[in-house]
């Protein structure tokens, strides 16, 4: 998908020292969020790079908005939608069906001061498989519980999961290292979380 954003101000969970409240509570496990300024848009459009890319048929944008928020859609270079929220702590969602979603552009109208994007998935209204990596690099899986266990369960309820999949990379090895139990038990305890 090709992407043009303008006006976002992202945070990575890896900075979370440095990421400003309340966003640094707002982490899904992507491990990302992005702060909207004045004018805040961001467009996707469909790829022909690959087969099955062109379009898609269902488009989710998740997000937070602490103050009331109004928020337009362009689908498909047709006309504008927009839609409105109260203000509040939850996480909200746009969900757009349509049997060819080739392009969308979502803009924060007003409200976004308040306004967290979290993120937004394309995929199949048909049913099959759709697949989501969530990869935050450099570190060892310590950074999952940093994010906010409201909102991961907030998105679940929004688009459950049938199977998560935890992986780890050669960071976690170490030369002079042969027992890694108490990695092991961190493991079990991402798995609950």
């Amino acid at each position: 998908i090709k992407t043009q954003s303008k006006g976002w101000t992202p945070y990575n969970i890896m900075q979370l020292k440095n990421v400003p409240s309340p966003y640094s509570d707002d982490f899904f496990v992507s491990g990302w969020v992005a702060q909207a300024s004045e004018g805040a848009s961001t467009r996707w459009e469909m790829s022909d790079k690959r087969r099955h890319l062109q379009e898609c048929q269902r488009a989710r944008l998740t997000f937070i908005c602490r103050e009331a928020a109004r928020i337009a859609i362009r689908l498909n270079e047709g006309e504008e939608r927009w839609f409105d929220f109260e203000a509040g702590d939850i996480v909200r969602q746009i969900v757009v069906e349509e049997e060819q979603i080739r392009s969308l552009e979502m803009r924060v109208e007003s409200g976004e001061a308040g306004f967290t994007a979290i993120g937004a998935d394309f995929d199949s209204a048909k049913g099959g498989v759709a697949v989501d990596n969530f990869s935050i690099r450099s570190n060892n899986g310590q950074a999952m519980f940093w994010s906010s266990a409201a909102v991961n369960a907030q998105i679940h309820s929004m688009r459950p999961y049938d199977l998560v999949i935890l992986q780890y990379g050669l960071n976690i090895m170490q030369a002079d290292r042969h027992n890694y139990s108490l990695y092991g038990e961190q493991v079990e305890k991402m798995v609950q979380y």
